[in-house]
């Protein structure tokens, strides 16, 4: 199995920051990402969508993958069934999944966040990422 890692760096003014080991083979086209995302995607055995949005200067992605009634535990409302769940990859583990599902989301942001860079600092209103992104699961 590939390693998705990133390195962490000083960031912008010492904000921490963090460049993935796959940021160096897109070209900043919007397609070209899209479609090595989906490659690495379909590799790990993942069905996912990719749409496009604009999120100021920076690219902004909605990906969005399918779950079961296998992968959802008593936890999730209908209105989580019928709308879907938008995820935190900032959490390693929701618990409307099951653990399964999880790692299959964690793999996800791993992947994600290897063809991604973020020289950021909240702290004085300086952003400076490849693109964002947040993962939509429908059930």
């Amino acid at each position: 199995m590939k390693q998705y890692t990133v390195t962490q760096t000083e960031g912008y003014m010492g904000g921490g920051g963090y460049i993935g080991c796959n940021y160096h083979l897109w070209n900043y086209s919007e397609k070209q990402l899209k479609s090595l995302l989906l490659q690495e995607f379909k590799e790990n055995g993942i069905k996912a969508s990719i749409r496009k949005n604009r999120g100021g200067w920076s690219y902004s992605l909605t990906i969005t993958v399918k779950a079961s009634e296998n992968d959802l535990t008593e936890n999730v409302d209908d209105w989580d069934k019928q709308y879907g769940i938008q995820c935190n990859q900032y959490r390693d583990h929701d618990d409307r999944f099951t653990a399964d599902f999880n790692r299959k989301l964690n793999l996800i942001y791993r992947i994600v966040n290897s063809f991604n860079y973020d020289k950021s600092n909240a702290m004085v209103d300086y952003f400076d990422v490849g693109f964002y992104y947040h993962v939509d699961v429908k059930c």
